[in-house]
């Protein structure tokens, strides 16, 4: 594993499992009457998780998306994701309102990611991929 960062970009990626933590989970439904759980409910479904924000960085060996400090605070778990980059067989781009998303699909998952500068920063993943 080496630590030479070719690439960071700030991102919100989509988290299949990511909730918040109990305590503000409660408190945000207690101050909206319910409507935060409805709403968050229904974005799920919609997109198949949740958008949280934060970095992806990229290393020669692997894609990394670390949350931002608001999101490590707010999650009731850890949404690091850390994807081996020999394990990656397609990166593409797909459209996105106001910014472009990047999936990246590795084994029999793929992670989705949205930020400014996707198609530059998909080039970018895709010529680090081991030949």
């Amino acid at each position: 594993m080496t630590d030479e960062l070719i690439a960071q970009k700030c991102a919100n990626a989509l988290i299949k499992d990511v909730t918040l933590n109990p305590t503000l989970n409660w408190l945000a439904n207690y101050q909206t009457l319910g409507l935060l759980a409805v709403t968050i409910g229904l974005i799920r479904r919609m997109y198949g998780g949740l958008w949280v924000g934060g970095n992806i960085l990229l290393y020669p060996d692997r894609l990394v998306f670390q949350p931002n400090l608001i999101n490590r605070k707010a999650a009731a778990s850890d949404a690091t994701i850390e994807i081996p980059l020999t394990s990656v067989s397609v990166v593409e781009t797909k459209f996105g309102i106001l910014s472009g998303i990047v999936e990246v699909r590795h084994g029999h998952d793929s992670f989705k990611f949205r930020c400014f500068g996707s198609k530059a920063f998909a080039r970018t993943v895709s010529d680090a991929l081991p030949q």
